[in-house]
C-alpha cells in the first residue's frame, strides 16, 4: 500500500544528492527525542524528591493503539517534552509487566498517565489518548493543584444538560473515589441523557452501564440501581427486540451484576411465549449459544437461528470486508493477531453449531459445515475441536469423519496431531 510513497521519497532523495557538492557529507536522519527516563520507579521517586518534581508514568500495553498514538504525537511534541523535563521525572511502564505497580495506582485502561508525588501518593491521572494541545493544559492544571474533578466540573458549567459532559464528570468522580456523587451523575446520564441528546442512547448508554457495573462492585446502592434499570431494559428489549442497543445493554448489565445466567432465563421465558416471543428469542440466541450447547438443547438452538451452513457462508463474505479494514489501519503484526482472534471466535461459534447439527441427526449439513470450517481455518486445532464436539453429541462416526479431513493438512506433524486425537475417540457403548 505504501510502495508508491516510498518510491517518490527515494526519487527526491536521489535528486537532492545529485546536486550536493562533492565535499558534502550525508545528513543523518533526525533522531526522535527520548523523553522518558531509564530509572526504575524507586529511583525516580528519589530523584523527584531531590529535584522537587513529581514522577510522571505513562502506563501502556504493547497492543494498545492509543498508546502508540501518544508515542507518535504527544511524546514527540517539543512543548510537551520541555514541560515534562522541567516538571517531572517521566517514566514509561508496561502495565502488563509491572502488574503490581499498575494495580497500586488503579490502572484499569490504557493508556493511563499518572502524576505521583515523591512520597508515592498519586495526584491524578489522565486516561486515554490526548494530543499535545489537550494533554498540556490538564498536566499544568494538575500540578497547580487542580484535580480532574475540578476541571470536569468547570467544563460542565453551562453544559449541565449535555450527557457527554455529565459522563466525563462522573468518570472523574469515580477515579477519585467519590462513589455517591458519581452514582448520581451516572443515573442522570442513564435516565435523562437520551432525552436531551437522542444520539446518546446509541453511543453513550453502554459507557454509562459499564461504569455502573464497575461501581456496583463497590457500592450496594449502585448494584440496586443497576438491577432496577436492568429490569427496565429487559422489558424494553421484549417490546422492541429489533433495537440492538437494548440487547447490548442487557448483556452488559447481566455480566456486570454477575448474573449472566439471566440471559438463558429470559430465553426460556420467551420460549414459553411461543410465536409472540420468536423475534426476541432469535435476537438473544447468540448470547445463550454456549449455555444451550452445554445443556445439549440442540433443537432449541437450531429452531431459533438461521441455517448454520448458510450463516457461515454469509459470514465469510463479511469477514473479507472486515479483514481489509483491519489491514488498512493496523501494523502487520497487530493485524495478524486480531485476525487470529477473529478466526478462533468463529471456530468456537460455528463449532457449537456443528455439534448441534450432529446432535439432532442432521449429519449431511454437519459434514458440510465441518468441511467449510476446516477449509477456512486449516489447523489441527480446528479439527480436534470439531472431533470433540462430535463426541459430546454422542456420534463417534461423525468424529471419525472429521479426523479424515487431516489428509488436507499440509504438514505431516499436523496430520499426526489429529491422528493422535482420533485415537482417543471413545467407542460407542
Amino acid at each position: 500500500m505504501r510502495l508508491p510513497v516510498i518510491r517518490v521519497a527515494v526519487l527526491f532523495l536521489g535528486i537532492a544528492f545529485a546536486f550536493l557538492p562533492m565535499s558534502a557529507k550525508a545528513a543523518s536522519p533526525p533522531q526522535k527525542k527520548e523523553v522518558f527516563s531509564s530509572l526504575n520507579f524507586d529511583q525516580a521517586l528519589a530523584r523527584a524528591k531531590k529535584e522537587k518534581k513529581v514522577v510522571f508514568i505513562d502506563f501502556y500495553a504493547t497492543w494498545c493503539g492509543p498508546c502508540k498514538m501518544l508515542d507518535k504525537t504527544t511524546w514527540q511534541d517539543p512543548k510537551v517534552i520541555k514541560w515534562l523535563e522541567e516538571n517531572t521525572i517521566p517514566l514509561k511502564i508496561d502495565a502488563e509487566k509491572e502488574v503490581e505497580l499498575a494495580k497500586r495506582y488503579g490502572v484499569r485502561a490504557y493508556p493511563t498517565m499518572a502524576f505521583i508525588n515523591p512520597d508515592g501518593k498519586i495526584l491524578d491521572t489522565i486516561i486515554g489518548y490526548h494530543p499535545p494541545e489537550k494533554f498540556l493544559p490538564k498536566a499544568v492544571a494538575y500540578l497547580s493543584g487542580k484535580s480532574s474533578v475540578d476541571m470536569a466540573r468547570e467544563e460542565l458549567r453551562g453544559h449541565e444538560n449535555d450527557p457527554w459532559y455529565r459522563l466525563r464528570y462522573a468518570g472523574a468522580l469515580v477515579d477519585h473515589g467519590q462513589t455517591e456523587k458519581a452514582l448520581t451523575e451516572l443515573l442522570w446520564c442513564f435516565d435523562s441523557g437520551p432525552k436531551y441528546d437522542p444520539k446518546f442512547r446509541e453511543g453513550g448508554l453502554l459507557r454509562v452501564v459499564s461504569a455502573l457495573s464497575s461501581l456496583s462492585k463497590q457500592s450496594d446502592a449502585a448494584k440496586n440501581e443497576l438491577q432496577i434499570r436492568r429490569d427496565q431494559i429487559q422489558k424494553q428489549f421484549v417490546a422492541e427486540p429489533n433495537v440492538q442497543v437494548w440487547l447490548s445493554l442487557l448483556a452488559v448489565m447481566n455480566r456486570g451484576l454477575g448474573q449472566p445466567e439471566r440471559m438463558l432465563t429470559l430465553f426460556d421465558e420467551l420460549m414459553a411465549k411461543g410465536d409472540s416471543g420468536k423475534v426476541a428469542r432469535q435476537r438473544i440466541c447468540p448470547l445463550v449459544l454456549l449455555s444451550l450447547i452445554e445443556a445439549k438443547r440442540y433443537q432449541d438452538l437450531l429452531d431459533n437461528t438461521q441455517n448454520p451452513v448458510k450463516g457461515f457462508e454469509a459470514w465469510q463474505t463479511d469477514l473479507q470486508k472486515q479483514s481489509q479494514q483491519l489491514e488498512a489501519r493496523l501494523p502487520k503484526a497487530e493485524y495478524l493477531r486480531e485476525l487470529d482472534k477473529i478466526h478462533l471466535a468463529i471456530i468456537r461459534h460455528y463449532g457449537a453449531f456443528y455439534e448441534a447439527l450432529v446432535g439432532v441427526g442432521r449429519i449431511e449439513e454437519a459434514e458440510t459445515l465441518a468441511r467449510n470450517l476446516a477449509k477456512f481455518d486449516n489447523r489441527p486445532e480446528t479439527l480436534t475441536r470439531l472431533m470433540n464436539h462430535a463426541v459430546r453429541a454422542g456420534n463417534r462416526k461423525s468424529a471419525l469423519a472429521v479426523a479424515e479431513l487431516r489428509q488436507n493438512l499440509a504438514k505431516a506433524e499436523e496430520r499426526a496431531v489429529v491422528e493422535a486425537a482420533a485415537a482417543k475417540i471413545p467407542n460407542e457403548k
